[in-house]
């Protein structure tokens, strides 16, 4: 489908045949006609040859419309390409081309700038310097106009009662992939789609009603309840205490159960997901985490409060599938249940089912035997300290509670280099107490330790000392004049053309410094309050702020040997973060450049910081970073940044839903009847384009 263009035909002779496919019509006008189309807010009318006939035969108003760009698009299709249906064979809608074929091609998604457009680059010059042949060449996919289902041959066309059953399934369950409810709105669901088809009289159609009708909610709902099993992990001796029984009413056990979903149903469906080749052994990442999803200050914060349970499959050496794996979509829920239970059981038991099974697990994948294995147990301090039966003392005070060394918590400060902390004589390997064994202790979450605890200490701690202390930590008498609304201005700058990091323009608003920092506290960490995510967006834009003629200008009051310190110091925690997420595999090169910055890091920061400052697990922890690697290969692969966010599926659908009084199975309820529509759905997938 070839178009002319208006403003192009305007200026040339109007026999002239060049044009330009329609899919690329709003791109030729960004590329080429951007002051017209933006600034000049320009209409044209059609000047294909039927539009310009008809305005010489008879004036009427439908060819003599003028028409903005994307109505002008929308006019070509609806009055130039448009076949008419054949309502007796119950065709499609469908467009002429003009071409027999036309490839598609990579999206440009190059912006001009709109000084070099508006100065340099107007129709003529740009006729001068490029040739017709460069000037119709065009990158862009093709946006052809398709029915959503829109069948590509009448033999994929259900015709039976079962098929056409299969086909409205097919469209429920993915409706609810993305939006997952409750079995009411499953109900509704099938009732809109019964109504949409009611008034239909044709002989084709009957078989479709039928099939729909044939669909019985109450069944599939049924069928995925069966698949959820329980676990009791209290011991047999605890006696429950009855909190919340009415007129002595039998107590209600159940609800302390873990619920889950078998791995032996989930893993062979995550398998043919991640395209995983055919392989003996495959290792997996258990995690864990307590989530909260009520609201934290209500007086129901107990009853949304869940340990969530989930794993993700992980293939040494393959590129593909790791590319997926880090996908949140792709990290798979065990289970779920209420934290107020675990917390005093220790996870124990729990654990030790959990480990049993994959241990256990053996799946029949393309005709071989396939064995797992757990690679690591990821999770935050909190949860890993009662996992280990470990004290949880993070500032620095008490005694052993580092889960990799035995080293005391009072001695961290003594110890700032990694290979002082990862001697073997140091090393705790097996003495602990727990269900979980030894290598899996030598664990820490980079994504907790550096983005949610380091990195914004050094964020604040560098813009406290430039703006209120001098060198040796004295209060100044005058504060540093420093315009930080100019400052955020610049942040907000570099943060929206770095293409790697996330968008803090809503964050960084004008005043954030003047409310959020302060002269109080030096020796007491603080950082600004933004997710982990947000924390690295704002190191990275700080940093080049102040590697920049503009920082230096902005700063030029501030002290410079504690400028240029603070300078280093951010640079050094990002270069750990960035040597920390590589989403390769680390070599022994790799590993020795990580202990090196480490290293470094650790001398920078207590020779910034306040002399008082106690070091934290966080900051003791990444001196093991080296060994993690050596152990892991890749840190990346065992962070819990994916985790962290595919915890919103809990909390979505505990919110939705109206059974308060086993929250645990519920949830895993709403879970399970995905997975049962995938598994049920899986085959006849040509029934749907």
């Amino acid at each position: 489908m070839q178009v002319r263009c208006p403003e192009c035909f305007n200026h040339n002779n109007p026999e002239n045949s060049l044009k330009i496919p329609i899919s690329n019509f709003e791109s030729h006008f960004s590329l080429y006609h951007y002051v017209e189309c933006k600034y000049d807010k320009k209409k044209y009318k059609c000047v294909e040859d039927s539009c310009i006939k008809q305005r010489g035969d008879r004036f009427c108003k439908s060819f003599l419309t003028e028409y903005n760009v994307a109505s002008y698009k929308r006019h070509l299709i609806r009055k130039h390409f448009q076949k008419p249906s054949n309502i007796g064979n119950n065709s499609s809608f469908q467009f002429q081309d003009s071409t027999n074929s036309i490839e598609s091609m990579e999206i440009d998604t190059t912006q001009p700038e709109i000084s070099s457009i508006s100065e340099n680059r107007n129709y003529q010059d740009f006729l001068q310097t490029n040739s017709e042949n460069d000037l119709w060449q065009f990158e862009e996919e093709l946006d052809l106009f398709e029915e959503p289902f829109l069948m590509e041959n009448e033999e994929l066309m259900p015709l039976t009662i079962t098929e056409w059953e299969i086909y409205y399934k097919k469209l429920i369950f993915q409706f609810f992939d993305n939006c997952p409810g409750t079995e009411k709105y499953f109900k509704q669901l099938k009732h809109f789609l019964t109504d949409a088809i009611a008034p239909l009289k044709s002989q084709e159609t009957i078989n479709a009603k039928c099939g729909l009708l044939k669909i019985s909610c109450e069944n599939i709902i049924k069928d995925g309840k069966k698949l959820i099993q329980n676990l009791d992990i209290t011991d047999e001796n605890e006696i429950i205490v009855p909190r919340d029984d009415i007129n002595n009413e039998s107590i209600r056990k159940d609800r302390e159960f873990f619920y889950y979903l078998p791995l032996e149903e989930s893993a062979p469906l995550l398998m043919k997901k991640l395209q995983i080749p055919p392989v003996e052994k495959l290792r997996i990442i258990l995690y864990a985490d307590d989530i909260q999803s009520n609201n934290p200050l209500s007086s129901h914060r107990a009853t949304g409060s869940f340990l969530h349970v989930s794993y993700k499959i992980h293939l040494p050496g393959n590129t593909e599938v790791a590319k997926l794996t880090s996908k949140v979509k792709n990290i798979q829920t065990i289970g779920v249940i209420k934290s107020e239970v675990t917390k005093t059981t220790k996870y124990d038991k729990l654990l030790k089912f959990l480990i049993d099974k994959i241990e256990n697990l053996q799946i029949d994948y393309k005709k071989k035997i396939v064995k797992f294995e757990i690679m690591a147990l990821a999770g935050d301090h909190v949860f890993l300290q009662d996992v280990y039966h470990l004290p949880k003392s993070f500032n620095g005070n008490g005694g052993s509670c580092c889960r990799t060394c035995l080293i005391e918590n009072r001695h961290f400060h003594l110890f700032r280099k990694c290979e002082d902390v990862n001697k073997e004589d140091v090393l705790r390997y097996n003495q602990f107490e727990a269900s979980v064994k030894y290598p899996l202790n030598e664990y820490s979450d980079p994504f907790h330790d550096l983005l949610e605890g380091i990195l914004g200490d050094c964020i604040y701690g560098t813009c406290q000392k430039i703006a209120f202390y001098d060198k040796k930590f004295q209060k100044k008498h005058i504060e540093t004049s420093i315009n930080w609304n100019e400052v955020e201005k610049e942040i907000r700058i570099l943060n929206k053309s770095d293409k790697k990091s996330q968008n803090i323009s809503t964050v960084i608003r004008d005043g954030y410094f003047a409310s959020k920092l302060s002269f109080e506290n030096p020796q007491k960490k603080d950082s600004f309050t933004l997710t982990g995510a947000e924390q690295l967006s704002f190191g990275r834009a700080l940093w080049k702020l102040w590697s920049s003629q503009k920082g230096l200008e902005i700063f030029a009051e501030a002290d410079t040997e504690i400028f240029l310190n603070a300078k280093e110091l951010l640079g050094k925690i990002l270069n750990v973060c960035q040597l920390t997420f590589m989403k390769k595999e680390f070599f022994d090169n790799d590993i020795a450049i990580l202990e090196k910055e480490i290293n470094s890091f650790q001398n920078l920061y207590y020779n910034f910081m306040h002399p008082e400052t106690k070091d934290t697990m966080k900051l003791h922890s990444i001196l093991h970073y080296p060994l993690f690697a050596k152990n892991y290969r890749s840190l990346w692969v065992i962070n819990c940044i994916r985790f962290e966010s595919s915890n919103r599926r809990i909390k979505k659908l505990h919110s939705i839903s109206n059974n308060k009084t086993n929250p645990s199975f519920t949830i895993m309820g709403k879970l399970v009847q995905k997975y049962v529509a995938k598994n049920i759905c899986k085959i006849n997938q040509s029934y749907i384009k």
